[in-house]
């Protein structure tokens, strides 16, 4: 209902000859019109929100337009304290699964660390290479292991910037 209200504004307008063409846009968090400031009077009644950087076009609120964007204005803000909540939730969610990837990696190094032990006992029984060859092999485990930990952590961070970005623009 307020674009219609402002299109149809912005066409009266550039039909008098108030703009070189319709504009609708969003000043100060409200929608309004473009008009040349020489020609204000073609929007009776309305608020000028601001002025192009040369002074030439003024963005005015039709008189008409005030309520329509007092209940957008509000309703955006209502919107956005919901985003506001949903984001902390989930920024709450990626706080725990950092903890659970925490413990989750403390049990892969102390299993890794058993496994190691017990392979070196073995090994040592039956012979020098074959400690020194699983060894290696565990090495390389654990650093896979703690790799992909770190991976999907970097991740789950990533995503929590992403929407923070989200809430700031």
């Amino acid at each position: 209902m307020l674009e219609s209200l402002l299109k149809d504004t912005a066409s009266k307008i550039f039909q008098a000859g108030g703009i070189d063409s319709p504009v609708v846009t969003k000043r100060r968090s409200r929608m309004c019109v473009g008009v040349k400031a020489s020609q204000k009077n073609l929007v009776p009644g309305g608020i000028i929100l601001s002025s192009s950087g040369s002074g030439a076009t003024y963005f005015m609120e039709p008189r008409e337009a005030v309520e329509l964007n007092n209940r957008e204005v509000k309703l955006s803000g209502d919107e956005r304290a919901e985003e506001l909540v949903i984001l902390g939730l989930l920024t709450s969610s990626i706080a725990d699964s950092q903890l659970k990837i925490r413990n989750l990696m403390d049990k892969i190094l102390s299993w890794t660390l058993h496994v190691l032990e017990g392979r070196m006992h073995y090994g040592q029984m039956v012979s020098n290479q074959a400690s020194v060859t699983v060894i290696a092999a565990a090495s390389r485990i654990r650093a896979a292991t703690i790799q992909f930990i770190l991976r999907a952590f970097g991740i789950l961070c990533y995503l929590n910037s992403l929407l923070w970005q989200k809430i700031q623009i």
